[in-house]
């Protein structure tokens, strides 16, 4: 994890003050429900890295290994913000959108399966329920992908079926950020290189 936190770190120093969106990308997924949510090491990166992407301002984090598409609500480190009428635990809709989160906000996507090769089933420790940060989940043993659309102003994950002559949406959100909105200004110390 510290290896993980320096490498960011650096990057961040060197290009984070001509980036607009930061977007991290990696194959575990820590916010996942399918067979992999409660492996100690996945458990061991939610606890510890969730935390260090919202303390240095990263705005979406890409994973996979699950093969289960899953999105969080925006997360405050371990914490979903849950906005007003977005609740699904209490059967209302899920967001599709947020206006200039707060600092240390971070949307969470678990793709699923391409090539349709492999589908992991929900994992069984979930059977009564999904854990607080999932805003959307979708196992229908579909092939399907996400097509990420950048602006200045927003970020936008569209999940698609790909599985007929039409590409039919599974979900999306999109992170609005207004031209008032300034890059948060992240203090990061001094790295070195051995």
């Amino acid at each position: 994890t510290a290896e993980h936190k320096a490498f960011m770190e650096k990057v961040l120093k060197e290009h984070g003050s001509e980036a607009r969106w930061t977007v991290v990308s990696f194959h575990h997924s820590i916010y996942s429900v399918a067979n992999h949510y409660t492996d100690k090491d996945i458990q061991q990166r939610r606890a510890e890295l969730a935390p260090i992407f919202s303390e240095l301002g990263i705005d979406v984090v890409l994973m996979g290994h699950d093969h289960y598409y899953t999105r969080t609500y925006m997360m405050e480190g371990g914490n979903p913000v849950v906005p007003e009428g977005n609740d699904v635990s209490k059967g209302e809709q899920a967001p599709t959108s947020v206006t200039d989160p707060e600092e240390g906000q971070v949307l969470y996507i678990t793709a699923n399966s391409a090539s349709g090769s492999k589908y992991y089933s929900r994992n069984s420790e979930l059977a009564s329920g999904m854990p607080d940060y999932v805003a959307v989940q979708d196992q229908s043993n579909r092939e399907n992908i996400t097509n990420v659309e950048v602006t200045d102003n927003s970020f936008t994950v569209t999940t698609y079926y790909t599985d007929t002559d039409q590409l039919t949406p599974v979900d999306t959100f999109t992170i609005y950020k207004t031209s008032q909105t300034q890059n948060p200004t992240i203090h990061l110390p001094e790295v070195t290189t051995g």
